[in-house]
């Protein structure tokens, strides 16, 4: 595309992100279209000859983040796109160019260096153990040495600081033995190779003359450093992206006080402002926009009307819960919602098990923690399971991929020509991946044309969404958590909230369970309101409800009466049944049913039947 055509449908804000010259700070609300922004800026920018291809970079924080940029700038320039990948994809490349030009070989990547102490930590408790560890790995993004901390103990947060330093350094120690290198060296190798002031510095720092980053409210101390020498410390060409509202990983070191701060460091910095959510109803974006972070509020605006208020539910306990949130995605589904346009969302991984229990209960095809149905596909696994046994690179992959593809049935083709366009694209962004990375990723993508619902976590969430989200687990007692949090991590609860709450762009529903009475505090506005609004959904405005729907209301009915579960009335295979044919006597109806509970009550068939031949 030429620059005037890449500007072609963009609101005046999104305009002035696209075109506006380097250095620029773009706060972007959430749904406001920064990744479509990001990737037209930078295809824009290539364009119009502002900047080249081969010394522009392009940053993400998730593969899958990295991988969508990538597609994206395929279809937008003309030519290949500049390179795209995560901070430590782009990392590992600046030490492994790095040291071969100064004929050295690169220690050999561990990823996980926490289990190279097993035996300082073995008499830690398990919870003092995960403490110290979680503590170490924040102050190593920090930008901490061990020699730093004996200089600075005020830095480290927990109790003993002299354990942890005793720790670390045994760390440390066992790295260097092994010639070992974790994710964090990565960052902190490439950092000190890029500050070199010789011939291997200036030609990696040739790389980088424009940097484009994206989700940049979670950019810790060291990924900064790399930046600001990878650019020669001259930032005159970074954009960034991102909103200090969405700021969740302070356990990894990120602070957006880095992105509100930022023009302290760049005087000359631009700051243009995605105001304009396009994603969610006003409804929804109303409810969201008091959940931000007090310290940096954004006036957010809601292009579409309307919408339903969200919806605050409480139960009896946390299967009840689970059970809940099931049946809702049951009845949207039987109005005719697809299963893969619903999220159920937690805020921790534990509470995750009853969710998925109750999806299965009721048949309800579900991915959870972003397993997606292409990584689940019985014809993938087989592939990846081959490519962990023999640790194979994604050249491989991509090798073994094409060959199962002469042999396989036209169903396991549909599943397999998909992971070799990730596949494919991801060895086109990093050449050096490996089963690992491919494995990451497949988690990270939503494939289309597969219909399942999403049950994950706050943080996974991030950058996804849904038409209907069910929030799980947040009352007054358990979100956020009681243990007494510090201010700084009570903040990071409230955007946490904030990211989840605006994944849904239709309708949404938090629930909690006892020992919880109510909704948590950070939703007291919410009760306040003197009635929510009732714009119907645009995705499941239907007029009157479907056969589905009314059947299913009728055995919670009937199972209420009873004091029975719902499918002991009714399962849900004969509940679709029964939508699908229809009987119009009883002897008919007698054929599709198997549940001895109607079976064996006339009295329940011939309620049946008046469900099934009324009026709708």
């Amino acid at each position: 595309m030429d620059a005037k055509e890449l500007l072609d449908g963009l609101s005046s804000e999104q305009r002035e992100a696209v075109t506006c010259e380097a250095p620029v700070l773009i706060v972007a609300a959430a749904g406001s279209g920064k990744t479509r922004v990001v990737t037209h800026r930078i295809a824009y920018q290539i364009a119009s000859r502002t900047v080249r291809s081969t010394q522009t970079v392009a940053i993400s924080f998730t593969r899958a983040a990295a991988w969508e940029v990538s597609r994206r700038l395929y279809r937008l320039i003309d030519g290949a796109p500049p390179a795209c990948g995560t901070f430590h994809s782009h990392a590992l490349g600046l030490v492994r160019d790095g040291l071969n030009m100064l004929k050295r070989s690169p220690p050999r990547l561990v990823g996980d260096p926490h289990t190279l102490i097993a035996e300082a930590t073995s008499r830690l408790t398990q919870a003092r153990r995960r403490a110290i560890l979680t503590e170490i790995d924040r102050l190593r993004a920090l930008g901490y040495s061990v020699a730093e901390l004996l200089e600075h103990p005020e830095a480290i947060s927990i109790s003993n600081p002299d354990e942890l330093v005793a720790i670390f350094t045994a760390m440390e120690r066992a790295k260097a033995r092994q010639h070992l290198m974790d994710l964090t060296d990565v960052l902190r190798i490439a950092t000190e190779l890029t500050a070199r002031d010789d011939g291997v510095g200036e030609a990696l720092r040739l790389q980088a003359r424009w940097v484009y980053i994206d989700e940049f409210q979670d950019v810790n101390p060291l990924q900064l450093r790399l930046v600001q020498h990878w650019m020669g410390n001259d930032l005159s060409g970074i954009t960034v992206v991102g909103d200090p509202n969405q700021a969740i990983y302070g356990w990894n070191g990120s602070d957006p006080d880095l992105m509100i701060h930022l023009h302290e460091r760049i005087p000359a910095l631009t700051r243009v402002t995605l105001s304009t959510n396009y994603r969610s109803t006003a409804a929804l974006v109303h409810a969201s926009s008091p959940i931000a972070d007090s310290g940096f509020v954004m006036n957010v605006k809601a292009h579409r009307q309307g919408g339903q208020a969200p919806q605050l539910l409480g139960a009896d306990s946390v299967q009840a819960e689970a059970e809940l949130a099931a049946h809702r995605i049951q009845e949207l589904h039987y109005r005719g919602v697809s299963y893969s346009s619903m999220a159920i969302l937690a805020r921790t991984i534990r509470q995750l098990g009853p969710v998925e229990e109750a999806l299965r209960h009721f048949d309800i095809p579900h991915s959870v923690l972003g397993l997606t149905p292409l990584a689940s596909a019985p014809a993938v696994i087989d592939l990846m399971r081959v490519a962990r046994a023999e640790r194979l690179s994604i050249t491989e992959i991509c090798d073994i991929v094409e060959e199962a593809l002469g042999t396989s049935t036209p169903q396991q083709q549909t599943n397999q020509r998909i992971l070799l366009e990730v596949a494919t694209e991801l060895r086109r962004q990093d050449p050096t991946a490996d089963y690992v990375a491919l494995d990451d990723l497949l988690r990270g993508l939503q494939v289309k044309g597969v219909d399942s619902v999403s049950v994950t976590t706050f943080h996974r969430a991030k950058g996804l969404q849904w038409h209907h989200v069910h929030l799980i687990g947040i009352g007054d007692r358990s979100y956020p958590s009681r243990r007494g949090l510090a201010p700084s991590a009570l903040d990071e609860e409230r955007r946490l909230l904030y990211v989840a709450m605006t994944r849904a762009t239709d309708s949404l529903v938090i629930s909690w369970s006892k020992p919880s009475t109510r909704p948590s505090a950070l939703l007291a506005h919410l009760e306040s309101d003197e009635k929510p609004a009732t714009t119907p959904s645009v995705a499941t405005s239907r007029g009157a409800p479907s056969m589905g729907t009314r059947l299913d209301r009728w055995r919670v009915k009937v199972a209420q009466e009873r004091r029975l579960p719902a499918y002991l009335v009714l399962s849900d295979i004969e509940l679709r049944r029964l939508s699908r044919e229809r009987p119009s006597d009883q002897q008919s109806l007698l054929k599709l049913l198997s549940t001895p509970l109607l079976i064996e009550s006339p009295q329940l068939i011939e309620r049946l039947m008046t469900e099934l031949t009324g009026t709708q």
